[in-house]
């Protein structure tokens, strides 16, 4: 019997001549001692303690309870995916490693992940195979995988609107007929109605006010806006000449009014206005191949680096005129590129093996930084002190290597097993 139930017996007994003898007392001991077995359960046996029934109802009130889970501090940490070889089938972990120690935990076995991402609180971390039709909760706090969640064949991307509530899945399936998104509940994980939208969704992105959500879908070159409040596609916007291979980039000015997408193929970036829907004039000057894209977060210019042509260069556009500045060259094949929280420094990496940091304020390029060769993803932390850079070292493994922002200098590599090709997230 639980306390409502218990107390409800009481009431009545009380109500009603004659007393009811010995029940109370074994009645509330009964449930008192439920109650305890459930709070010790798999920690040392306590002595049984025998109390009066007048005794028992106060402590049922004040008895101490374990914080619940939104008051458990979440360190930032590292979330690497790996894949691993089980009886001669290919399974997947994800490993933590504090970014505060560089300590790396006990991989959790997840199945096999080609993408991952965190809830703003950094408390679930996301995977999913995109040759599946799952997608898996992680509990940062208790570091356990959850069971999958059941979502369209072959999910591709994965975004989270900045409250934390709805995590969205993009669903590829065998790119033929429609794509799919599916909403999932973040405090549930129910999955609910998924939304058909434009075949093979390749990535997606959220407007940093939550208000809606941007499908771009690679093989159609069509980009679909959904509404969150209402989970109803609207009209697909026509993007030219975004390629499959590589995918489309995409990414939100911080004030929510421009949408910008960088067409490979084209050589050029597509602005597309929030509030109309409607594409402006493309930007010619960025490179033969635009690919990767930052924007300061003053919201003022918008960074894109040429991963495609010979230019080796990164590009500087002014978000307010969408005019092309002069690009600032950064030596041969760079892969990746982030920002720092403060929007000081630019960081691109290159696949020989260096991180190159770049002023924001005057465009100098500062000496190369030595990591692991073939960096494919730069982290940064939200106090801005630390970049992390996951790298293929190969021929199977990853590695991920420390910057340290105020120096520009690195420290030893961490090698995780199985990582080449793997993803990273910092949460939170």
């Amino acid at each position: 019997m639980d306390e409502t139930s218990l107390r409800a017996l009481l009431e009545r007994a009380v109500a009603n001549e004659p007393p009811i003898g010995p029940i109370g007392p074994r009645s509330v001991a009964a449930g008192r001692r439920l109650r305890r077995r459930r709070r010790v359960r798999g920690a040392v046996a306590c002595a049984a303690v025998i109390v009066a029934a007048a005794a028992v109802v106060p402590t049922l009130r004040t008895g101490s309870r374990q914080p619940p889970p939104s008051a458990v501090a979440v360190p930032a940490t590292l979330w690497v995916t790996s894949q691993t070889v089980q009886g001669g089938g290919v399974g997947g972990t994800v490993t933590p490693i504090s970014a505060g120690t560089g300590t790396v935990g006990q991989p959790i076995v997840t199945g096999e992940a080609d993408s991952i991402i965190s809830t703003p609180d950094g408390r679930t971390v996301y995977v999913a195979d995109d040759n599946s039709d799952w997608v898996r909760a992680i509990s940062t706090v208790t570091k356990t995988a959850g069971r999958p969640i059941t979502v369209k064949p072959g999910p591709a991307a994965m975004a989270i609107t900045p409250d934390g509530k709805t995590l969205y899945v993009a669903s590829a399936g065998n790119h033929h007929g429609p794509g799919w998104v599916t909403p999932i509940s973040v405090a549930t994980g129910r999955a609910g109605p998924p939304i058909a939208v434009a075949t093979a969704p390749s990535s997606m992105t959220i407007t940093p006010d939550g208000k809606v959500l941007y499908v771009l879908s690679t093989t159609t070159s069509t980009l679909t806006p959904i509404s969150v409040a209402t989970g109803k596609a609207e009209p697909a916007i026509k993007v030219y000449g975004v390629s499959s291979e590589p995918p489309g980039w995409l990414v939100v000015t911080p004030d929510s009014k421009t949408l910008y997408v960088s067409n490979f193929a084209r050589g050029e970036v597509t602005p597309i206005s929030v509030a109309t829907g409607k594409a402006e004039p493309p930007i010619k000057s960025a490179g033969p191949g635009p690919g990767p894209m930052v924007i300061t977060p003053d919201g003022k210019s918008l960074y894109v680096l040429d991963i495609g042509g010979p230019s080796h260069t990164v590009t500087p556009i002014s978000v307010a005129t969408n005019t092309a500045r002069s690009p600032i060259t950064v030596g041969d094949a760079p892969s990746s590129m982030a920002i720092t929280p403060d929007g000081k420094t630019l960081y691109v990496g290159r696949i020989e093996g260096t991180v190159t940091p770049i002023s924001v304020a005057t465009g100098t390029v500062g000496p190369p930084i030595r990591v692991v060769q073939d960096p494919n993803e730069i982290v940064i932390t939200p106090d801005g002190k630390r970049a992390y850079v996951l790298s293929d070292a190969g021929p199977q493994d990853g590695a991920v290597t420390p910057i340290t922002t105020a120096t520009n200098a690195a420290a030893a590599a961490v090698t995780i097993a199985g990582a080449a090709y793997g993803r990273m997230v910092l949460a939170p």
